[in-house]
């Protein structure tokens, strides 16, 4: 029997780890690997110097390094937000992480916020909240957490990777086990949380805990809504009273990890949930692969992958379409080579409610 695509990912995540031990690590996968902790201390450390960042990263001697770290030249890293998803949060006085055992009036979820959501793209964790809020739930930002590991377990780094997938179920685990939803923005993060904890952490009991109760943001809407369907409680908003009778047409581009674990089904129900009528593209993979396309001798396959069915499909459709990838390297790569401007699963909901509450 041939093996899945997630087992042959697994086993490349121990091949690499003996591979690089006897070979060396390459500095790309080292600085992809650190890249959640120099987020951390730049915006620590040197907040008012983000916009310079921003800039320089763009310069000649910047692509001169970087190109001697494994980066190809010819692509530019994410910009930096100038003010991350937590403070924004904070200034919206969102409560910080409840006691596992406290109830409230509504129930509780808690939002795993990935580093492309804290520290590049807030606008996508905003509209994950605006969402959350508007069905009826109370959203707590996972403080304190981890990066989920995904680049070091990808990077040829999986025996490094305990610290911080430990550190994420001591934290996460008790609200799961009152059952506490964990949801998360960034598929790969939060499918790492369900998929590779039990085999790396510690604890594989509170692991598996956590894996039962971890969400993709899409599945999370897709079971509220059926639960909401359920419900004869009058003080929760009905599922479909929150959403415009009709928001258009969504053209769904699926995200590889996504698709491997858990298929398209949670996404195409999410955009119908919220009024869409939905297209999907017969999109294979986009080419990026997280951080592939970023590696030096990668860009010409990279783009060759994209070009193969997806970035055809993208440039037929009207410049104004709604193009949805929750993945934050799709996104990338669709704007780099399409010019098209993809949104995340909770912007494409977001835009559909009929009320916004983001500030």
């Amino acid at each position: 029997e041939c093996p899945s695509a997630v087992d042959m990912a697994r086993i490349k995540a121990e091949y690499l780890v003996h591979y690089y031990a006897r070979n060396g690590l390459p500095l790309f996968n080292r600085l992809m690997g650190l890249l959640p902790t120099l987020n951390h201390l730049l915006f620590r450390f040197g907040r008012p110097l983000i916009p310079f960042v921003n800039w320089s990263l763009k310069t000649p001697p910047a692509k001169a390094l970087l190109l001697r770290a494994g980066i190809d030249p010819r692509r530019d890293l994410p910009a930096y937000a100038r003010s991350t998803l937590s403070s924004l949060l904070a200034r919206r006085e969102a409560p910080g992480l409840p006691r596992p055992d406290s109830n409230g009036s509504s129930p509780a979820v808690i939002l795993f916020h990935d580093t492309w959501a804290e520290y590049n793209h807030p606008e996508v964790g905003l509209a994950a909240v605006d969402v959350l809020e508007a069905a009826g739930y109370r959203v707590y930002l996972a403080e304190g957490r981890a990066c989920c590991g995904r680049p070091l377990i990808t990077g040829g780094q999986a025996d490094k990777v305990r610290g911080w997938v430990d550190q994420n179920i001591a934290l996460l685990a008790p609200f799961a086990l009152q059952g506490v939803p964990i949801v998360g923005i960034e598929p790969s993060c939060i499918l790492t949380l369900r998929d590779e904890y039990p085999d790396l952490a510690s604890d594989r009991a509170e692991a598996l805990l956590l894996a039962e109760n971890a969400f993709t943001f899409d599945e999370f809407i897709v079971r509220a809504t059926a639960a909401a369907d359920g419900a004869e409680d009058p003080s929760r908003p009905s599922p479909l009273s929150i959403w415009r009778s009709n928001a258009g047409t969504a053209y769904l581009h699926g995200h590889c990890h996504q698709k491997a674990l858990i298929g398209n089904d949670a996404s195409i129900d999410a955009l119908r949930a919220a009024g869409y009528t939905v297209q999907l593209i017969d999109s294979g993979c986009c080419g990026m692969a997280g951080d592939f396309g970023y590696g030096l001798g990668h860009y010409e396959v990279s783009r060759a992958i994209g070009e193969e069915r997806l970035f055809p499909a993208v440039r037929e459709l009207p410049s104004d379409a709604m193009l949805v990838a929750s993945g934050t390297s799709c996104r990338d790569q669709i704007n780099q080579f399409t010019g098209q401007s993809p949104v995340h699963m909770a912007q494409a909901l977001a835009a559909a409610l009929k009320v916004s509450t983001s500030q």
